[in-house]
């Protein structure tokens, strides 16, 4: 499916990857308020919110494809969904902070 990279490989496989990442983050939002009322550790709780993103996007690329490439970018996307939210709640977080000073 991704191995020849013409232009129409490249527009399927960022389709693939959002799809990936928009159903990881879905799911991943549903089970935040289950993991904060059953695991009180915080860095318990945020490894298995990133975890679950993971497993995710992987099962959501093997539905897509399924092939063993399609289940890594699928778990490439839960990553990159975690790392991506994480960040961009850090940059909101400092720039809130700067401007209630």
């Amino acid at each position: 499916m991704f191995m020849n990279m013409n232009g129409q490989n490249i527009y399927v496989l960022s389709i693939f990857f959002s799809v990936c990442s928009i159903v990881s983050y879905a799911v991943t939002e549903i089970f935040k308020p289950v993991a904060k009322l059953y695991i009180e550790n915080a860095d318990l709780r945020a490894f298995c919110i990133r975890l679950v993103s993971c497993i995710v996007g992987a099962f959501v690329g093997f539905t897509l494809a399924e092939n063993m490439l399609s289940i890594w970018v699928g778990f490439a996307s839960g990553s990159m969904n975690t790392y991506v939210v994480d960040a961009l709640r850090k940059y909101i977080d400092k720039k809130t902070n700067k401007t209630g000073e």
